[in-house]
């Protein structure tokens, strides 16, 4: 019955969201965990379908953030639809005022660099790969499950990291591998790469380990085994990704869940918004929204922007998304190096630069000498001429021979 009408919804990833309120509900509503039995049984018993609906609207809020109670009424509703059990206009009207007349939303918390090394610190080879990577990257944690190892290109500096727009299941089924529908590109830093190839190392003993640890349910017939897709990086449902991300913030004195919602203020997606706040800090935020795939924001103006130059952007902040101390004081001392580099290259190329005008004034000088000494000559020569005639003219009155100078 469920799976007929999950079958009729258009995507993957929204049959997978109706079936996790559809079984909140019912658990909530039948106390029963088969949820196959559940299904038919609520389907074929002749309930108040309109009383189990304003009973969970009122108390779904004890347990579960209003949010949650919404959206569940809303894919329930919408299920009974299916099934041809309609509420009246009334009924509606009941419903409705009887869910949670305000909205409260969890009080999110800010992540620190200090936070992020704290849950790192607690975290196995598996979640410090990821949380690097979600925090260095602006991906979404549905485009990280997703991601394949032909899309981690390791020869680019830093690692490109290349988001498909669909990607296939085990089953072989299109699915979105990310959530607008559209590819795009962006990176992982250095410390990111270096948790990414350890936990590669020893993914394929991880996740051996983990079968082996459902073969007793599945000898008694109570599990199948998992199919996995070698490919992906991190082959692992969210319910697990989530629960040993949970142990992790536990661990690390960070669970703290809204008193309201019973939701931790920190989540997966808190890395994502670690990246854009602390990328936002060094690069142009069209850039920013470039990488973390909020293309509906674009600048037109950065949308063909080059995978060479969107590079060289993220280079420009990657110290502000990298948490280990010693990767960001290795990257400082570079730049001092190089700056140090470019400032003696820039005196030398001053005092050639000088050098090269001393060597012209010294030719100058030179040049200017040499003619001093050919004027000096010619002004010798005249001196001695002007000797010659003057002892002439001395000869000449010496004899007393009288010169007729108007006859010369």
């Amino acid at each position: 019955m469920l799976n007929d009408y999950l079958a009729s919804l258009r995507t993957d990833s929204t049959r997978s969201t109706y079936r996790t309120y559809i079984k909140i509900y019912l658990t909530e509503t039948l106390h029963e965990h088969d949820f196959d039995h559940m299904c038919a049984r609520y389907i074929t018993e002749n309930r108040d379908y309109c009383a189990d609906l304003v009973n969970f609207a009122r108390h779904g809020t004890d347990t579960l953030a209003p949010t949650t109670v919404l959206n569940t009424l809303n894919c329930v509703t919408k299920w009974l639809e299916y099934e041809n059990i309609t509420l009246s206009a009334q009924q509606r009207a009941a419903i409705s005022r009887s869910k949670p007349d305000f909205d409260i939303i969890t009080s999110k918390r800010a992540l620190s660099v200090d936070d992020i090394k704290l849950i790192l610190d607690h975290a196995d080879v598996r979640m410090r790969a990821m949380i690097l990577m979600l925090c260095s990257s602006g991906m979404r944690i549905g485009e990280l499950e997703k991601l394949k190892i032909q899309d981690v290109d390791f020869s680019s500096s830093p690692t490109h990291i290349h988001i498909r727009s669909i990607t296939k299941d085990t089953e072989g089924r299109r699915q979105r591998a990310s959530k607008t529908g559209k590819s795009r590109d962006t990176f992982i830093s250095d410390e990111a790469t270096t948790a990414l190839r350890q936990w590669l190392a020893v993914k394929d003993s991880y996740v051996e380990s983990g079968m082996q640890r459902n073969a007793g349910l599945i000898a008694c017939g109570k599990s199948v085994p998992k199919v996995v897709d070698p490919n992906i990086l991190f082959p692992f449902g969210r319910k697990t990704i989530s629960k040993a991300f949970s142990v992790a913030l536990k661990k690390a004195g960070l669970w703290n869940p809204d008193e309201f919602t019973n939701v931790n203020g920190i989540t997966l997606h808190s890395f994502r918004s670690f990246f854009r706040s602390q990328m936002g800090l060094a690069v142009p935020g069209d850039v920013c929204e470039i990488l973390i795939g909020h293309s509906n924001r674009l600048n037109r103006a950065y949308v063909r922007l080059p995978l060479d130059q969107l590079r060289d952007k993220y280079i420009e902040g990657m110290d502000m998304v990298t948490v280990s101390v010693s990767s960001q004081q290795y990257r400082k001392d570079v730049k001092e190096v190089a700056k140090q580099t470019e400032q003696t290259a820039r005196a030398v190329d001053n005092v050639l630069i000088t050098n090269k005008s001393l060597e012209q004034q010294i030719a100058d000088l030179r040049a200017e000498n040499a003619r001093l000494a050919a004027e000096s000559a010619r002004l010798t020569a005249v001196e001695e001429s002007l000797k010659n005639v003057v002892e002439i003219v001395k000869q000449y009155k010496e004899k007393d021979v009288t010169v007729h100078w108007g006859g010369i």
